[in-house]
């Protein structure tokens, strides 16, 4: 599988342990753009400063939840196509299902591998 090395990824998560995981994965398929922050209220800032193709985020954030985050960046017609991922240790389904209704094109059930697949809508 081809991975665009020059993706600019976010990764929203205000836990010390899953960031720089990600960003360690991300890093070793090539990634090289690559933006952490903790809170949505920060991956907003970032979103309006930076282009940002996809945002991989916790369901589970404050101030504002994933639903909320995603719902605002899809309401905003500059970010709208920005690409979601969500990574959540929630494995009901009616949270995923709340997921793809708020605008998540995928989502991830944590903990995860390099090797793990996510969970994608096709669009």
């Amino acid at each position: 599988m081809y991975i665009d090395p020059s993706l600019r990824i976010l990764v929203v998560d205000s836990t010390e342990e899953v960031s720089p995981v990600l960003t360690q994965m991300l890093s070793q398929i090539g990634i090289k753009e690559i933006e952490t922050v903790i809170s949505p209220v920060d991956g907003l800032a970032l979103l309006r400063e930076k282009k940002i193709d996809i945002v991989i985020t916790d369901w589970q954030t404050e101030p504002m939840d994933g639903a909320e985050f995603i719902q605002t960046v899809r309401a905003d017609v500059s970010l709208f196509e920005t690409r979601f991922l969500v990574v959540t240790a929630d494995v009901e389904p009616s949270k995923v299902l709340e997921a793809y209704r708020a605008g998540a094109d995928g989502y991830a059930i944590a903990p995860f591998s390099a090797r793990s697949p996510a969970r994608v809508r096709a669009s």
